[in-house]
């Protein structure tokens, strides 16, 4: 159950960084799936990720939750501006094949996608822009996206998230970023601390917050994505682990196991994942929902483990 909200939802959460107008059916296919949570950032697709969702929840409002993030501010948010796009990129084709003129507009791009501000009157602004994108009358968990503790100067914050919780735009407030800023922040500032989004893998130790509502993220990145190129490139390891594991590990298979383990060791946190393929999005959601494999996750998780300590930090 959401905190502030009341709601039940799935424990797999569908991320949607990814998603861009041309693979948006993948909202479709994690809903068949049988997900019931979409995460999303106004900054995400460059502002436009937000209207690609609202198209969706116009079907399924009632039946989904959502958590959107606020702080880093996108260069535009307005739908119009996918025409835009659509409409001027032969021209920034053209510009981009010549290099002086492509890095000038990679730097002028990274700088707009990643201003930050965590000021409560940009709270404010960026939640009422969420829930016109979105075409809710509330967002369910509204996170700030990516902050440190020295960028929650201004004391309106916390008080501009708790009007919107008390009004109902809001169910519950909270920060997603990285888990090295969130002890820092946490000590700083613990009125932020209901609910935590960080990345997270069944081969890292598990954080202690027991009073924070968790939400996980890349929890089949980082080391699981060199675990599974080091199987894919030993065939003998992966024959071996396979016969160990009792579950064979072919391609993707490490992936959906380890998925499924994060899921039970972590069963009162919301886990999330992302994909832009329908049929991967089908089979992780199958792995992690079936029961009996849940003795070859942890199988897995312990091997992968005692592999992690062997690797160079620089692998």
């Amino acid at each position: 159950m959401l905190p502030g909200t009341g709601r039940r939802t799935s424990q797999l959460g569908f991320g949607c960084s990814y998603l861009t107008p041309e693979n948006a059916a993948v909202l479709d296919a994690a809903f068949e799936a049988g997900i019931r949570h979409f995460d999303v950032a106004r900054a995400y697709g460059r502002g436009l990720t937000e209207g690609i969702v609202g198209k969706f929840l116009r079907r399924h409002t009632a039946e989904v939750t959502v958590t959107s993030k606020y702080g880093i501010t996108p260069p535009f948010s307005h739908p119009w501006h996918a025409w835009a796009r659509r409409a001027l990129k032969p021209v920034v084709r053209r510009l981009r094949r010549r290099p002086v003129l492509d890095q000038r507009l990679s730097a002028v791009s990274a700088l707009q996608t990643r201003r930050a501000s965590f000021r409560g009157r940009d709270a404010r602004d960026s939640l009422q822009l969420s829930l016109r994108n979105l075409g809710l009358a509330r967002i369910d968990l509204f996170l700030m996206h990516e902050p440190v503790a020295s960028d929650l100067r201004d004391p309106e914050l916390v008080e501009v998230l708790r009007a919107a919780v008390a009004d109902g735009r809001i169910g519950a407030f909270g920060i997603g970023g990285p888990a090295r800023h969130l002890d820092e922040l946490l000590v700083r500032h613990p009125e932020f601390g209901g609910v935590l989004q960080y990345e997270w893998t069944a081969i890292e130790a598990k954080r202690s917050d027991a009073d924070s509502f968790t939400v996980l993220y890349r929890v089949i990145g980082g080391a699981v994505k060199r675990l599974e190129a080091a199987l894919a490139e030993d065939e003998a390891l992966r024959r071996r682990w396979s016969d160990e594991v009792g579950h064979d590990l072919a391609p993707g298979a490490a992936a959906g196991l380890m998925l499924h383990a994060a899921a039970a060791l972590q069963p009162e946190a919301m886990i999330l994942f992302s994909s832009t393929q329908p049929q991967r999005i089908l089979d992780n959601v199958r792995m992690v929902t079936d029961t009996d494999l849940t003795g070859a996750a942890l199988r897995l998780v312990d091997l992968a483990k005692r592999w992690a300590a062997t690797q160079s930090p620089l692998e």
